[in-house]
């Protein structure tokens, strides 16, 4: 278990709705809602050759606050992990772009603390061919995710965890363990929009 993904993720991640939630009825969103441009880091340990950068852009539909989010909790608890991603999966709450690839964002979960809005997006991980045909012990790790706090201005930094699994912890909250401990970190993130 990743400590530190545990504390970021205790403050945001309580949070998902079960599949048959009804939401209450909302005006029409504009796509996107707001918009976030940040670098990715991350250490190229087997070159030495220093931190690697990546743009990535974080659009956001329409944020789920955590109060609603909270049945999800029971879902990962007692169906685990594969029964919380049938949950949240296809919810189209916004779209990460990291260089060139996107994937949909299934969960954005965001709650306010002053002025600070702690926010967590979720993505069911694709998975691919290579994993699924040598049993890779990535399977065990369906999720990706990121984690970051962000100003009144919109300025902030947070973490990404591109393989994770959930788990809710015994004292209630959600934590995250990641493959091979790979975790990086979400820098110079602005609100564009």
């Amino acid at each position: 278990m990743n400590r530190f993904a545990a504390a970021l993720v205790l403050t945001v991640a309580p949070l998902l709705i079960p599949a048959g939630f009804a939401a209450p009825a909302e005006e029409p969103a504009s796509f996107p809602a707001e918009t976030y441009a940040a670098i990715v880091q991350r250490q190229t340990e087997a070159t030495g050759a220093g931190n690697e950068e990546i743009q990535v852009s974080i659009a956001i539909l329409r944020p789920t606050p955590l109060e609603e989010a909270l049945p999800l909790r029971d879902v990962l608890k007692n169906g685990g992990q594969h029964a919380l991603l049938r949950a949240i999966q296809g919810r189209a709450q916004g779209m990460l772009r990291l260089g060139g690839l996107e994937y949909p964002l299934d969960l954005v979960v965001e709650q306010q603390q002053g002025d600070v809005r702690h926010i967590a997006v979720v993505t069911t991980r694709p998975i691919q061919v290579n994993e699924t045909n040598s049993g890779a012990a990535s399977l065990d790790f369906p999720f990706g995710l990121a984690v970051f706090d962000v100003d009144s201005l919109g300025r902030g930094e947070g973490m990404v965890y591109p393989k994770a699994t959930l788990e809710v912890l015994p004292d209630g909250g959600v934590g995250v363990s990641t493959f091979e401990d790979r975790t990086y970190s979400l820098i110079r993130m602005k609100l564009q929009r």
